[in-house]
């Protein structure tokens, strides 16, 4: 009988052993607090228990579409919505789902930001079959979202250049694997994404352009077809750390884009970050992807340094880095402290560019067989 992992309704597709299944499981504190069970060799991991009692509630029902301008705590399901679910517009709003679903026809948001300054979004509850489950326009100001199982959105959660500081932690992200992405992080913001589970979808976690300040620490994110993706360095900031990113069809952890891509972007100015550009990616435990475990292409300008991570049993490299093409790049890429093995290649560096040095690795396997030392 094949596997299967069932969160609320939802069946992550898998083909993995049972032991396997188990690991995913067990391997982030959010789903630890699930009840699981053994079901005919089948684990179920059944969503929160939803808390049933009653809060505060508006005059009237609400419905889809309603703006809303205030505090509110749903007391029933709402939808399915034709298109936006609820529409947030003022300051310091909390929307308290209080244990219910809101729900789409795969169209619109779940829940849209327009012109608001501070916002918390948590649950517990569900948002579900939408194109975005909640999606963040410019002006969003401190933002929380928490505690929230987001399924079969097309993309989860998308901050489109707010600004301010977003928090986002303790959700189940689940999608069909199809197209979107989990969370994708845009431009201006500081956010916060942690102790999450992600999975489902072509890239889980993606960091694009802009982004001055983005960690993204101790999430879950597996059987996506790229884990976590930073997608142009020389034009953010992040750190990636503490995560678990384990059985994605391709690449655990990437930075950078295809050169084709990076060229196109060259005459624009850096950002500026307080740390500088670039990113660190330290501390993860990257095992069981099917293409490499962190996929390293150097940018132009930005420093990315390789700490202390895991890198285990991935299937073509461990740790691979791609140089810069571009003439006169100065950007640095520094490998350091990392525990590789049963890698196709362990180590490996397409030998293009400088300023790129490897030291105090472990590893049986390495191309070419001497690294530029550090």
């Amino acid at each position: 009988m094949d596997d299967r992992i069932v969160i609320d309704d939802y069946v992550l597709p898998s083909t993995l052993s049972l032991r396997e299944v188990k690991e995913v499981v067990m391997s982030t504190k959010y789903l630890r607090g699930f009840r699981v069970s053994f079901i005919r060799m089948t684990l179920m991991v059944a969503g929160p228990l939803l808390w049933m009692g009653f809060g505060s509630q508006s005059a009237r029902a609400i419905q889809c579409g309603d703006t809303i301008t205030t505090d509110i705590t749903l007391t029933a399901n709402l939808g399915p919505c034709p298109g936006d679910g609820l529409v947030l517009n003022g300051d310091q709003i909390t929307v308290n789902l209080n244990g219910r679903t809101i729900s789409g026809t795969a169209v619109g948001s779940g829940i849209l930001f327009n012109g608001v300054q501070q916002a918390t979004i948590k649950g517990p509850g569900t948002v579900t079959n939408f194109g975005t489950g909640i999606t963040m326009g410019g002006g969003a100001g401190a933002v929380m979202i928490y505690n929230i199982i987001f399924t079969r959105n097309t993309e989860a959660i998308w901050m489109a250049h707010p600004n301010g500081n977003i928090r986002v932690f303790n959700n189940v992200i689940l999608g069909t694997g199809q197209q979107g992405k989990g969370i994708e992080i845009g431009g201006g913001s500081t956010a916060y994404i942690y102790q999450n589970t992600v999975s489902g979808y072509p890239v889980g976690i993606y960091i694009g352009t802009e982004a001055p300040n983005v960690f993204v620490d101790e999430n879950l994110v597996t059987l996506n077809q790229t884990g976590i993706w930073a997608f142009y360095p020389d034009r953010t900031c992040f750190t990636i750390r503490g995560n678990r990113v384990l059985f994605n069809q391709g690449d655990g952890i990437r930075t950078g884009a295809n050169p084709a891509s990076m060229v196109t972007m060259m005459a624009e100015l850096p950002i500026w970050c307080p740390q500088g550009i670039g990113g660190d990616i330290e501390d993860n435990t990257v095992t069981n992807n099917q293409r490499n475990g962190i996929l390293v292409q150097a940018g132009s300008l930005s420093s990315q340094y390789i700490f202390d991570n895991e890198v285990s049993s991935n299937k073509t490299k461990g740790i691979s880095v791609q140089g810069s093409r571009m003439p006169g790049a100065t950007g640095v890429v520094q490998t350091i402290g990392n525990y590789t093995t049963r890698n196709g290649t362990d180590l490996f560096w397409d030998d293009v560019g400088m300023n790129y040095c490897w030291q105090q690795n472990v590893y049986s396997t390495s191309s070419p067989l001497l690294l530029p030392g550090c």
